[in-house]
C-alpha cells in the first residue's frame, strides 16, 4: 500500500455506509412488495351449509361468511369441498371479494373443534 493511500478516510467510510444503507432500504422495499402481493386473509370456523359453489362458515363470534371454492383451490384433508358436512371445522386462506364473499385459496379440515 502506498503511503498516500488512506483506506479509512472519512469520505470513503461515509460512501460505504451510505451504499450499505441504500442496499438495506432496497431489500426492505422488495420484501414489502412480496408481502403485499401475497396478501391473503384467514377464516376459521364451523361449516353451517354446503352448496354447489361453496360453503357457509360461522366463526367463533357467530358471524356467517359465504365462501366460494374455485376449481384451483388447494384442499387439504378432503378430495372435494362437497364432502364437508355441517358441524365440521375448517381453516381457510383466501381473499374477500367485492361482493363480500370469501374466495378460497387453501382450505383445511380440522379434526377437533376449538377449545372452549
Amino acid at each position: 500500500m502506498s503511503p498516500k493511500a488512506k483506506p479509512y478516510s472519512l469520505g470513503r467510510t461515509i460512501a460505504v455506509g451510505l451504499a450499505i444503507a441504500a442496499s438495506f432500504a432496497i431489500l426492505s422495499l422488495f420484501f414489502l412488495y412480496l408481502q403485499a402481493r401475497g396478501n391473503l386473509q384467514r377464516l376459521a370456523g364451523e361449516v353451517v351449509a354446503v352448496s354447489q359453489v361453496g360453503v357457509s362458515v360461522q366463526n367463533a363470534r357467530g358471524d356467517i361468511t359465504a365462501v366460494t371454492v374455485p376449481l384451483d383451490a388447494e384442499l387439504h384433508g378432503m378430495a372435494s369441498f362437497r364432502e364437508l358436512e355441517p358441524g365440521q371445522h375448517v381453516m381457510i386462506r383466501g381473499r374477500i371479494l367485492d361482493d363480500g364473499t370469501f374466495e378460497v385459496d387453501r382450505m383445511r379440515t380440522l379434526t377437533e373443534g376449538p377449545v372452549r
